[in-house]
């Protein structure tokens, strides 16, 4: 077949065109701090959205902090909030962006699911990342956070909402016990952890 019969077919067929697409609805720009890193957008119940990544500080020089912004079906802002946890999405220990993870809960809630590396205890402030987990109120208070994971290389992967207002999250983490000083990661071994969270 021709290019141009081939280019006719397809468009009768209504399968593609090559004329301009005006339909976009908006475009829109935010930024947080100096600088703004968007990795996922994702679609709320009340036709709005979710729209997540990291926000940097200090012209960059500062840590990334990651971020949630949520808009009206029109694109409009309603609520920012900025983590003071300290990313690590785009961290040396990063295989790739992994975006960050958000899901509406049962309750009309919002929980998500972010790797940070500014897990402090008393001995040592961990330098390898855990998984941060944060509900918010539809509004962007937060409601409560909790840290998962241990001194390894810790990262969520799959975020659920279950019946109950509660979230499961799918994990991937080193295997624990290993003290804050461990001379090669790939020597440790990783495990992947559903976790349920009321």
């Amino acid at each position: 077949i021709s290019g141009v019969m081939l280019e006719k077919q397809v468009q009768a067929a209504g399968i593609c065109s090559t004329a301009p697409v005006n339909s976009t609805m908006f475009i829109k720009t935010f930024r947080l701090l100096d600088l703004t890193d968007g990795f996922g957008v994702s679609a709320a119940k009340d036709g709005g959205y979710l729209l997540t990544g990291d926000t940097l500080p200090a012209s960059g020089m500062g840590a990334a902090k990651p971020f949630i912004i949520k808009t009206d079906a029109k694109g409009t802002l309603s609520w920012s909030r900025w983590l003071s946890s300290q990313s690590a999405a785009l961290g040396y220990m990063s295989l790739r962006r992994r975006g960050r993870l958000t899901v509406e809960t049962t309750d009309g809630n919002i929980v998500m699911a972010n790797d940070v590396i500014d897990f402090v205890d008393e001995n040592v402030k961990e330098e390898y990342g855990d998984i941060l987990v944060t509900k918010l109120n539809p509004k962007g208070i937060m409601l409560w956070s909790l840290m998962l994971g241990d001194y390894g290389l810790d990262r969520p992967q799959k975020l659920w909402a279950l019946p109950n207002g509660g979230v499961m999250v799918l994990g991937r983490f080193s295997k624990t016990g290993y003290g804050n000083d461990i001379a090669d990661l790939d020597t440790v071994p990783r495990y992947s952890a559903y976790i349920t969270i009321d």
